[in-house]
């Protein structure tokens, strides 16, 4: 364990990570995807299976990092920075502010994702001759694996904030924050954590989330609030899920409130306005030592 908490990965080795997880998902999903279509039993929209198989690549990911680690030759000696004390104030701050901010970026997400869908659908078109519908075809996937039970719970509320956090923050903005400016390394982590979502409805939002959560570990350097962002995110969305599971995985919170959604919306941005500076105020007030 101490040797993958003292890896510190550059950019190129940040990407190489990445590109590990990646290879290790494929390796493990693909097989799970031919076997459902060769045997017809649904494996791959089994909430179980799909929960053991979003697991396992941060495994073998964590694996790939203890014997890059092994094998250098001169390790650079672990550098942590620590907060003194981890202000308990910023749990409840972020408790009210992950929602707010996921509401109101919502219709920018929406129209910087549709922008996307059609630029890759024209591309698709224009060098291929392939007719695509991209929003089809990713919300058909999505809802495979994202249902309104148990396992998933699991998979989304928690394992995803504790492994994705852990790799994202833990691991490639830990190691960027080393290499370079708390802005490079902010900005490097959320797009790499809008890439491993691999789909522009996740990505977009993921980004922007990503910036806030890069923001946040590098004034704490600690994963805990990052994890309770991420959990808070991701509980709200798999709550919406179970609140009504007749709407489909495109619904938006437009279409679930309805007539006085901008009413809210402008509520919610007055609120967030005072909120995001006071969550700023109580991250910048604690100094950073290092050992």
């Amino acid at each position: 364990m101490n040797k993958i908490n003292s890896f510190y990965p550059n950019l190129g080795m940040s990407w190489a990570t990445v590109a590990i997880w990646l290879a290790c998902s494929v390796a493990i999903g693909l097989p799970v995807a031919i076997i459902s279509e060769i045997t017809k039993i649904d494996f791959a929209g089994n909430s179980w299976i799909a929960l053991v198989c979003y697991i396992i690549p941060f495994i073998c990911t964590a694996g790939f990092i203890y014997v890059i680690y092994s094998i250098q030759l001169h390790a650079q000696k672990e550098e942590i920075r620590v907060i003194k004390n981890l202000p308990v104030l910023i749990f409840p701050l972020l408790l009210i502010f992950t929602p707010l901010v996921a509401f109101l970026i919502e219709p920018l997400t929406a129209l910087i994702s549709n922008v996307t869908t059609n630029l890759f659908e024209q591309f698709f078109k224009t060098i291929f001759n392939i007719e695509l519908n991209l929003t089809e075809t990713i919300t058909r996937l999505l809802e495979q694996v994202f249902k309104a039970d148990f396992a998933t719970c699991l998979m989304v509320v928690i394992a995803a904030p504790i492994c994705e956090e852990w790799l994202c923050r833990g691991v490639i903005t830990k190691g960027l924050l080393r290499h370079g400016s708390p802005l490079r390394a902010i900005l490097w982590s959320a797009f790499i954590f809008a890439v491993i979502h691999m789909n522009p409805w996740q990505a977009v939002p993921a980004f922007i989330l990503g910036m806030l959560l890069g923001y946040v570990y590098w004034k704490t350097r600690s994963l805990i609030p990052c994890i309770f962002i991420h959990f808070v995110n991701n509980g709200f969305s798999f709550l919406l899920l179970y609140l009504f599971p007749e709407a489909d995985i495109n619904t938006s919170t437009q279409d679930i409130i309805g007539n006085q959604y901008w009413t809210i919306y402008a509520a919610a941005f007055v609120v967030a306005i005072p909120l995001g500076y006071l969550l700023y105020k109580v991250l910048n007030k604690e100094k950073v030592r290092e050992q």
